[in-house]
Parts: C-alpha cells; structure tokens; sequence
C-alpha cells in the first residue's frame, strides 16, 4: 500500500465529506472484535493447553452465532470482515480436529518413515515426493498469483476489492499450508535417513531422481519461508503507517463541526478495514504446525500489538462518531425558526408561488421574510460580453418537510430585474443559502 494512494484517500474524504458508507453496526462490530480476539488465543493456546484452546474455540464460535441469529439482515453477510471470522473459525476448527488433507498428510509421513528403513523402497519415496512436487507447485503457483493479485490491488483505492483479495490470499495461504508443514517433515524425515545426497545420486536413475527431488524441494521450502518473512514485514509495516495516519488526521477531524465530522468517521472505519485484514493474514502464515517457534512467537506477537493499536484507533473513531452524533442531536433539539421575521408581508403571496414553482412537491409549513428588498447594480460576463444591470433582492425563510420526512428551514432569495423602460420583471426563486433541521415540534416556538 503506497503511502500516496492512502494519502489520497484521505484527502478526498476531508474534501467531499460524503456520506457514511454502509458498515457493520457498533454492536456487530463490537462482536465481530470479541471473535476475532477469541480465534487469536486459540492460535496461541493450541501449542499450550489443547484443552483451553477448544473451550475458547467454543466460545468464539458461540459468539459468532449470536450475531448470526440476533442480527441476522442487520449487517452485510458479504463484509470483507465476517467473510475473514468464516475462514479464521472453519481453518481454527480444522487445525484442532485435523482436517481430512493433514491426516493424509500424516499418513504419507509414516508411510515414507517405513519405506525409508530399507534401500529396496527408494522407488515409493521417489513416488511420494513426486507427488509432493506436483501437489506443491500447483498450490504454489495458486498462492503466488493471489499474492501477486492483492500486491496490484493494494495500490489502488478500492478497498473492497482489497478485502475480497485478502479473503482468497488467506484461504490460499491455508491451503498451502496444509501440503507445506507436513512436506518440510517429510524433507527433515528423508534427509535424516539419507545425509548424504551426493552418495544417494550413485544408487542408480532412482537415487538420482530422489536426490534431485529433495534439492528442489527442500529449495522451495526455504525460498517460501524467506518470502513469507518479507511478506510479514511489508504488510505489518503497511498496516501500521496506514494507523498511524488515521490516527493524525482523525485529530484534524475532531476539530471539525460535528454534522461535517459525521459522516466522515465512518469512512475512516471502512478505509481501516484494509489494515486490519491485512493483519489478520499474519496468523495464517504462521500457523500452530510451524517449527520455527522463535520467528511464530516474533511475528504473531507484533501482529497482537498491531491489532491492539487497531482497536484503540477504531475505539477512538467510534468515540467522535459518537459524540458528534450526541452534538447533533443536542443542536437539533435547540433549533428554532428564526425570531423577527415578517410573516405577513405584503409581498408574501408572490414569494411563496416563486417558491412553489420550482420546488412543487413540497408543503410549506412556515414561511417569513427575514430582509425586505434592496437594489444592486452588478457587472456580470455573458458570452464574453460585459453585463451591467439593476437588481432587486429580498431574503425569506422557509420550512417544509422534506421527501424523506424530515423538516428542514431554508434561507432562500428571490429577485427581480430592472427593464430598459425603468420597470421591474416578475419575481423568481434566486437561490438558496444556509438550511437547518428542524423539530416539527419546535417549529411555531
């Protein structure tokens, strides 16, 4: 992820502002978080207390029902963050039950551990690991294109197709690793019986084949774990500078008057999004089968501290969001029709047809003149042609109830235009200026 494309993206919501894309509720996401945490400790607890492990790989599977049964048509089924609680709770539960391709896996192991006791075998060890090399290299090839598929798309700003990238890289990564762990025992358990490749190269066609087949796995095995290493690195430092931004311009955007920081809070949590998969990808390059403790126990604990960085950050837009939301609704239950309008002016009946003719859907509810007219000569270009004209303004408020039910007040102006003979044209709608929402209730006080 270049540090100018999430520049960009945040310089685009402070610009525009929009609207709070859809997301997951504060509740669901609040659970979602609960989930996520949960499937962390297993990842840790498999190794420690197998036990303990199932006990919270029930709760957070529990967990995940109740949004499934309490929330259901409350949230998108589709979120890039419930597609990944999916795949993290089906690969968990695999991991502590043992999925079908591990225990075959297993079986192979044993198989060679027997075959490999008597030269007269080396022709089934030469068939497993053929075997092996073609299972590898097409899961491999799977996994680099996904990789190479997120690699473009972290460049772009379309974050959605980001997370669903995520979601095919750690479901590829899964895969992956349930043919890798298992082939890096079986090269450990081969090499041990045969130290000696050079000397296994002079048992014939099949000595030869096993040891060239050894060599380029045991390559591939170690050209794997160098680029997984890399690829923790790069995304756990993305994900970091990604934060660590948010966090920066989420200060600038407290500042800013509660209805405009309203809307953009949730912008913030969907470009957070990108961060946080990324992040959860890590426990997956590094899963309980892993024998490298050290670099797991490394890798895994920066991804807990980022995560934690993640859910104060988050915790922390929540919070703005939250007390904008409070201001808003503190400012609309004070709004009032502004005081010292002239209801009853003696153009009045004029103004509101004006008003009618453009807007003709709308129901007036109140209507007052809040500056009487006043004459402007103004110097405007038209056609490259310089216009000089006289013109008349008068400012009025108006209140109507808006296609979606609410109430707003409008500061609107209407004009005239001096004629040539020194008369004045018709009146017409000019435009409009600041709005308001409005109680219905507060509307006449």
């Amino acid at each position: 992820m270049k540090n100018l494309t999430f520049n960009r993206c945040i310089l685009i919501l402070l610009i525009l502002s929009t609207q709070v894309s859809a997301e997951l509720s504060y509740s669901v996401q609040r659970r979602v978080d609960v989930v996520s945490n949960k499937l962390s400790q297993v990842e840790l607890l498999v190794e420690k207390d197998l036990s303990q492990a199932k006990t919270t790989m029930a709760e957070a599977q529990q967990e995940f029902d109740y949004i499934n049964e309490y929330y259901s048509g409350k949230y998108d089924e589709n979120d890039a963050q419930i597609q990944i609680i999916k795949s993290k709770l089906k690969s968990a539960g695999e991991r502590l039950m043992g999925s079908n391709l591990d225990k075959v896996n297993d079986v192979s192991i044993k198989g060679v551990d027997e075959t490999i006791s008597s030269q007269s075998r080396l022709g089934d060890i030469k068939s497993v690991l053929t075997d092996y090399d073609k299972k590898y290299m097409s899961l491999y090839k799977q996994l680099q294109n996904d990789l190479l598929s997120l690699s473009s798309n972290l460049q772009t700003s379309n974050n959605q197709k980001i997370n669903d990238t995520i979601i095919n890289v750690t479901e590829s990564i899964d895969q992956f690793n349930a043919l890798y762990f298992p082939l890096n025992q079986l090269l450990t358990n081969v090499k041990n019986k045969y130290p000696d490749l050079q000397k296994l190269m002079t048992q014939g066609q099949t000595g030869a084949d096993t040891s060239l087949l050894i060599r380029n796995l045991t390559a591939e095995v170690v050209s794997w774990n160098k680029q997984r290493k890399k690829l923790t690195q790069k995304w756990l430092g993305e994900a970091n500078e990604a934060i660590s931004q948010t966090e920066i311009v989420m200060m600038q955007v407290k500042q800013m008057p509660a209805n405009t920081r309203a809307p953009m809070v949730g912008q913030f949590i969907e470009l957070l999004k990108t961060p946080q998969n990324l992040i959860s990808i890590i426990p997956a390059l590094y899963p309980q089968q892993d024998h490298d403790v050290t670099e797991r126990k490394k890798y895994l604990s920066l991804s807990e501290g980022l995560a934690k960085k993640f859910n104060k950050t988050k915790n922390t837009i929540i919070n703005i969001a939250q007390s904008a939301k409070t201001e808003i609704e503190k400012q609309l239950q004070a709004n009032r029709f502004p005081k010292g309008l002239d209801a009853n002016h003696a153009d009045k009946s004029t103004l509101v047809a004006a008003y009618n003719k453009v807007y003709k859907t709308e129901i007036i509810l109140r209507f007052g003149v809040s500056k009487d007219w006043y004459e402007k000569t103004e110097a405007h270009w038209v056609n490259d042609v310089l216009v000089v004209g006289t013109y008349k303004y008068i400012h009025a408020w108006v209140a109507h109830k808006t296609q979606s039910g609410v109430i707003r007040a409008y500061s609107t102006t209407y004009r005239q235009t001096r004629e040539s003979n020194g008369s004045w044209s018709q009146l017409i709608y000019w435009g409009v200026g600041n709005s308001f929402e409005i109680l219905e209730k507060n509307l006449n006080l």
